[in-house]
C-alpha cells in the first residue's frame, strides 16, 4: 500500500511482508509538517546558540523552553539537512520492507516480526548500531588486558557503558596506565575513518 500525503505531497510505502500495515506513516506525515512550516527568529537564535554551545542541555539550560520553539527549531535543522531527513525516510522504507536492521560491523540483528517498525530505530541506524559495535569490540580488547571478574582491588574494571563513553574504576597510582589503555582499546580506524579517544582521569566519574 502506498500512502500519499497531500500536505507534503510526499508517498510512503507502508506494506511489509505480511501485508500488514507498518509504523511510520504518521511520524513521516509529522515529519513533513515540520519541514514546511515557516521557522520562526526565535527557533533561529536557538539553533545558532547551539551551534555555538555544543555542551548546551536543554533540561538545565532552557527550563522555559515552549514546544512551539522546539518545533520551529525542528523545522530548521530539516531545512539545514535535507539529504539527513531523506535518508532517515529511506531507513524507515527499507527496514519496512526486509523487516530487520541489522549493525554495519558486527552484523547484530533487530527484527520486526509484525512489520512494526520504531521510526526512530532506523533512522538511528546504522550510526547509533554502529557505534555500539565500536564500543563492543574496544571493550573485548580492554577485557582481555585486565580480568573483568578479578576482584576491583586486582585490576580496572569497566563499570559503565555511556554509549559512546566508557568508564572505568582503578586504583588513583594506576590512572595513567588505565588512560592509556582505554585509548588504545577503543581507539581504531574503520572504513577509512579515525575513531580517537580520548581518556581522563578523576575521582568522580561524572568530572571526567
Amino acid at each position: 500500500m502506498r500512502m500519499e500525503f497531500k500536505d507534503c505531497g510526499c508517498e510512503l510505502d507502508t506494506e511489509n511482508r505480511n501485508g500488514t500495515q507498518g509504523g511510520g506513516p504518521h511520524i513521516h506525515r509529522e515529519n513533513c509538517r515540520l519541514g514546511h512550516q515557516e521557522p520562526g527568529r526565535l527557533a533561529i537564535e536557538k539553533l545558532e546558540e547551539a551551534v555555538a554551545q555544543p555542551d548546551l542541555k536543554i533540561v538545565k539550560d532552557e527550563p522555559d523552553l515552549k514546544r512551539e520553539t522546539v518545533v520551529q527549531f525542528l523545522v530548521e535543522v530539516n531545512k539545514a539537512c535535507k539529504g539527513l531527513r531523506k535518508w532517515q525516510d529511506e531507513m524507515l522504507l527499507q527496514a519496512l520492507k526486509d523487516q530487520v536492521i541489522k549493525s554495519p560491523i558486527l552484523g547484530r540483528c533487530q527484527f520486526f516480526p509484525m512489520g512494526r517498525v520504531d521510526p526512530t530505530v532506523a533512522a538511528n541506524y546504522p550510526n547509533q548500531a554502529g557505534g555500539a559495535d565500536l564500543w563492543s569490540i574496544g571493550a573485548r580488547k580492554f577485557a582481555g588486558r585486565y580480568d573483568q571478574y578479578a576482584p576491583v582491588e586486582e585490576g580496572p574494571r569497566m563499570f559503565h557503558n555511556g554509549h559512546d563513553s566508557v568508564s572505568v574504576l582503578c586504583k588513583e597510582e594506576r590512572g595513567e596506565e588505565v588512560c592509556k589503555a582505554i585509548e588504545e582499546s577503543w581507539g581504531c580506524r574503520w572504513n577509512n575513518v579515525n575513531f580517537t579517544i580520548k581518556a581522563t582521569a578523576a575521582h568522580r566519574w561524572s568530572a571526567t
